[in-house]
């Protein structure tokens, strides 16, 4: 709704956007994987995770309704794509004695998406696309920076 409302986006439009996202997280994680057999799996997934705030904050700031596109599907694409080595990466950080937890806590957090969106719409309502999308930034760039200390305490 938000593309169509502010930027006018078809659609048509919309869903060509989403298809090339599709193809692209279909890529991404062969992609990401080679980038993280130069660069190390903690720095390439960080950047991954990194797209997300910004692509909010294009949304959020942004008045080009090509910007706002190119930020969907850098959103859709990469950090969807890239789950499966953060999931990696992350399995690696923790101790195998605390695994168990931490992907109970993985399910804790995809429960709680329901409610996260009842609180967004509360957040749009009041606030609107802009101050949405600017909280979505915030709360993502703290999950990211709670990611990097984990891994980077861990070495990874």
């Amino acid at each position: 709704a938000f593309l169509a409302e502010r930027h006018g986006l078809s659609p048509l439009a919309l869903t060509a956007a989403v298809g090339v996202a599709q193809l692209i997280s279909t890529a991404a994680p062969l992609t990401l994987a080679r980038a993280a057999d130069v660069c190390g799996a903690a720095p390439v997934i960080v950047a991954a995770r990194l797209l997300e705030p910004i692509a909010f904050v294009v949304f959020a700031l942004s008045t080009s309704s090509a910007l706002a596109t190119a930020a969907l599907v850098a959103l859709l694409g990469v950090p969807i794509g890239s789950k499966s080595l953060e999931k990696a990466l992350l399995m690696g950080a923790v101790r195998k004695s605390s695994r168990a937890r931490w992907n109970a806590l993985e399910s804790i957090n995809r429960g709680t998406w329901a409610g996260s969106a009842a609180l967004g719409g509360l957040l749009l309502a009041h606030g609107g696309y802009t101050a949405l999308y600017l909280t979505a930034a915030a709360i993502i760039l703290l999950s990211v920076a709670v990611m990097s200390a984990l891994i980077g305490r861990r070495g990874a």
